[in-house]
């Protein structure tokens, strides 16, 4: 169970994915549909093997848990943002290159600017997210 991501669904919003561990972090109700697929089937937090205890009857989303699992989706927000501007942008400069070596003598050669300066922009973006 420890491999697998979670989806949770509290006031017809769905939150997610989250770690066996970063659950473990929340005051989720027992009866609470918790999924591993969000288009799949939907289980409780109790069946999923999870165990606390709460006493409330009506339970509502904590500020704190949705500010909690709104942190964790921003930080892996900028860091998809990080990796992909890197990639994006690291392509461009291989593209920019080898069409460079490849017209050294006299060709035309490519300047891919416009995937150097989005995965840059993308990077930056995620960085100044993660941080």
């Amino acid at each position: 169970m420890e491999n697998n991501l979670y989806y949770v669904k509290m006031s017809n919003e769905i939150y997610g994915p989250y770690s066996a561990e970063e659950m473990g972090n929340f005051n989720i109700p027992d009866d609470t549909p918790i999924t591993t697929n969000p288009d799949g089937e939907w289980c409780t937090f109790m069946q999923l093997g999870f165990s606390h205890n709460t006493q409330e009857e009506s339970w509502q989303v904590s500020e704190a848990d949705r500010e909690r699992w709104d942190a964790i989706d921003k930080k892996r927000n900028a860091q998809k943002d990080i990796l992909f501007g890197l990639l994006w942008c690291i392509g461009g400069i291989i593209v920019t290159m080898i069409t460079y070596n490849n017209a050294s003598d006299g060709g035309t050669y490519i300047i891919a600017w416009g995937a150097i300066l989005f995965g840059g922009i993308q990077f930056l973006k995620g960085l100044f997210h993660y941080f």
